[in-house]
């Protein structure tokens, strides 16, 4: 029976651990807007937490246009973030 403890609680940590990140790539993936479209999120929990996404857009966004995004993620998560963006250029 302690064995199984001991098992157990290892395993709580790291799923408590997948379920947070579980939530904050959902968050970002549904973070869309009608400028952007956010896709393939990563998320390394250090600190401050890295996210890696991927952005779809008609155009480059400008380093404001980052900072800005960056500004609203941080404020929609409630943590200080760091971003690594690859953009896509969706010409139509």
């Amino acid at each position: 029976m302690i064995v199984v403890a001991l098992l157990s609680i290892p395993l709580a940590f790291s799923f408590s651990e997948m379920v947070k990140i579980h939530s904050i790539t959902a968050q970002m993936e549904t973070f869309n807007s009608d400028v952007i479209d956010i896709r393939d999120v990563q998320v390394q929990r250090t600190k401050p937490l890295k996210i890696a996404l991927k952005i779809v857009s008609d155009d480059p966004l400008d380093i404001d246009q980052l900072d800005e995004l960056k500004v609203r993620i941080a404020e929609q998560l409630d943590q200080e973030v760091e971003l690594e963006v690859v953009f896509f250029a969706l010409k139509r």
